[in-house]
């Protein structure tokens, strides 16, 4: 079934691929080299236009000139949320959750209802999102960096160390196979890696394509740390094999399905 998810997903990463090869691509090459018909390139081209992975051009399409900024805020936001309904699956009602300052981890708690849940968190705007009133909201504490609002310092690492969460989701910068998950802030890469090292469950790891083989100064924790990677499916294919052969499962979402 060449309409699949599983087609559709596999197609967009192959035309993303196509096209970074070669900068740019017409409809008609792309029809050839994937073999499905023109109509079905152009869903695809104007899908991935819209999560300003591609700029369009004239018959085809070329890599976005700022595919590694944030220039889409709308569907930035839009990606965001589908990693973060992605890694609401995983959840169970009971669970002790933790997770860091990360946008998208945050957005987490948008899917999460009459769970019974235990939330622990650095995060401050965790207290603005409305989250379901079964479940108990814990804050670190911790000194205030700004503007991100994220707790760190030992207050906030003491209070992590004395709850043993079952499930953890960490947000991140980059995520390769040789220097794990970074961040940009070293008071942030500490508490992060103590949210996983005190977590007896899954261990997962929230990061949209611009995240995948990229690497920022501060090492949070190690791919064997990670359970699972939930991506979107523009993810660099290579850099996908090479995290899956670190026994990471990685999950690849399309958030126009």
């Amino acid at each position: 079934m060449k309409n699949s998810i599983a087609n559709v997903q596999k197609r967009r990463s192959d035309i993303l691929s196509i096209i970074q090869e070669k900068e740019e691509a017409s409809v008609e090459l792309l029809c050839q080299l994937c073999d499905v018909s023109p109509s079905t390139i152009r869903r695809d081209l104007d899908a991935m236009y819209q999560m300003g992975v591609l700029t369009r051009t004239h018959g085809g399409a070329k890599l976005h000139d700022q595919s590694l900024s944030v220039s889409e805020p709308q569907e930035l936001v839009k990606l965001r949320h589908a990693l973060a309904k992605a890694a609401s699956l995983y959840v169970k009602s009971g669970d002790i959750l933790s997770f860091n300052s990360s946008q998208t981890a945050l957005y987490v708690l948008n899917y999460l209802f009459d769970m019974n849940l235990i939330i622990v968190t650095n995060n401050v705007e965790a207290i603005r999102l409305h989250h379901d009133t079964t479940s108990t909201l814990i804050m670190t504490g911790g000194e205030i960096r700004l503007p991100k609002e994220a707790m760190v310092g030992d207050i906030a690492i003491n209070s992590i160390t004395n709850i043993t969460s079952t499930i953890s989701i960490l947000g991140c910068n980059g995520i390769d196979p040789i220097h794990g998950v970074t961040t940009e802030n070293i008071s942030e890469a500490k508490v992060n890696s103590f949210f996983f090292e005190n977590t007896v469950g899954k261990r997962i790891v929230v990061a949209d394509y611009r995240k995948i083989g990229a690497r920022a100064p501060f090492k949070s924790v190690s791919c064997s740390m990670v359970d699972i990677l939930i991506t979107d499916i523009f993810a660099p294919a290579n850099i996908v094999a090479q995290l899956r052969k670190q026994g990471i499962d990685v999950i690849q979402i399309d958030p126009n399905l």
